[in-house]
């Protein structure tokens, strides 16, 4: 293991725990952190997965792989002493709110598959138990706000209002949703929606390719990488863009179109920026709120010619 930081040495304030020399990965308290177990690094893949990460799997899955790739995490798991503080690299919604590696305890060990006893979400175990709290109390004259200005209460009919047998929760969400949303406009402030996008798995699986290319050491030649060299040594984001499967370089859209060395190193130092947000900025935790299987398109209905005589 790297040598961690001694007990005597005064802690560094957050920004510079997170400050990044160049096109990397890992912030620079933790880029020479090797964790105790190793998980197995998958093969490139293709279009269609990389490991057991497919279309399919849900976006749970894919925040567990951020965030078992987080080395603040790993270290907690590791139980490295001195230990990295957890309100200086966890998440925090806001003042108020305790910080969080983002599961509820126990926490999953990093080396584990997400197969494997699949993690609780700290956040979601959070909502369930303040409904639950909620529910048995009976005290709906009142509702008590833990974080206000952080928080909205709003309240939803279990009586059958849309006819009988129907009592619309899902139409009154949408309704409430929409109202916030509004309200915050109101206050100069994005909105929820506009606050992260979905972005496609196929994305996804590339940023956690590129991360495990930047993180692990990979056999290189003076010209680039080379499967058959003899020396293994970390690589750079600009080395990483030769190794990188063609398919990772497709359009939008998923065509494929040739694109130049030039473009594969800028679309690579983008992606860069875009791995480390998913993993030590938290953009993995907000994987959690898009639905677990992709809808699909409404299929057209298909019509029969008619006599018109």
């Amino acid at each position: 293991m790297a040598d961690q930081p001694k007990s005597e040495s005064p802690r560094q304030p957050f920004g510079e725990k997170h400050s990044y020399p160049g096109k990397v990965v890992h912030p620079t308290l933790v880029a020479n952190y090797k964790p105790k177990q190793q998980f197995k690094i998958p093969l490139q893949g293709d279009t269609k997965h990389y490991g057991s990460l497919t279309d399919d799997s849900p976006f749970a899955e894919y925040a567990w792989e951020f965030l078992r790739r987080n080395r603040f995490y790993q270290a907690m798991i590791d139980n490295v002493k001195p230990s990295f503080n957890l309100d200086e690299w966890g998440y925090s919604a806001g003042p108020g709110h305790r910080a969080s590696c983002g599961l509820a305890e126990p926490y999953k060990h990093y080396a584990e598959s997400y197969t494997e006893n699949p993690p609780v979400w700290w956040s979601l175990s959070a909502i369930e138990t303040r409904l639950q709290d909620t529910l048995k109390s009976r005290k709906f004259e009142r509702l008590d706000i833990d974080y206000p200005g952080l928080q909205v209460p709003f309240m939803f009919d279990v009586a059958p209002v849309f006819g009988p047998g129907s009592i619309g929760l899902q139409m009154q969400a949408d309704l409430a949703a929409k109202r916030i949303e509004e309200y915050l406009k109101l206050r100069d402030k994005p909105t929820p929606r506009g606050l992260v996008y979905r972005p496609g798995k196929p994305k996804l699986r590339m940023l956690l390719r590129l991360a495990d290319l930047l993180s692990y050491p990979q056999k290189i030649e003076s010209e680039g990488i080379a499967s058959n060299a003899s020396q293994s040594q970390m690589i750079t984001a600009t080395q990483a863009a030769r190794l990188l499967g063609d398919f990772n370089f497709n359009d939008d859209d998923g065509s494929a179109s040739p694109k130049t060395q030039k473009q594969r190193e800028e679309s690579t130092f983008d992606r860069v920026e875009s791995a480390r947000a998913f993993i030590y900025e938290w953009h993995c935790l907000t994987l959690l709120t898009f639905p677990s299987q992709e809808k699909e398109p409404p299929k057209k209905r298909k019509t029969s010619p008619t006599n018109n005589t």
